[in-house]
């Protein structure tokens, strides 16, 4: 993999997601989409144990992403106490176009 690969899959992220400003956001919600996809959907509490902000950041930023439409809040399945994080319909796609896309590239 060559610098200028990592800078087209930066741009195929960006123009994925138009509405995420940060890098923060977008660890965030990679974060997410790799817990959901591995089945265990994070807790913010994980998330924070990510080490990507300190815990005021990230329920800040989560509270964002949320307010955009690109994740969701739902009860744990097995714990109906906890909170997990899980993307959107629509995020889930679109970041579904993202990897299809990076994996058209010639790497």
């Amino acid at each position: 993999m060559t610098i200028s690969n990592l800078s087209r899959l930066c741009s195929l992220l960006r123009a994925g997601f138009p509405e995420i400003d940060s890098g923060k956001d977008l660890a965030l919600l990679l974060e997410i989409g790799s817990g959901e996809e591995s089945g265990a959907e994070p807790t913010q509490k994980q998330l924070c144990l990510c080490g990507i902000a300190s815990a005021a950041t990230i329920r800040r930023r989560l509270n964002r992403l949320m307010a955009r439409k690109l994740i969701r809040r739902k009860l744990n399945n097995h714990d109906g106490r906890s909170v997990t994080f899980c993307l959107s319909p629509a995020a889930a796609r679109r970041l579904k176009l993202v990897c299809r896309s990076a994996k058209q590239m010639h790497w």
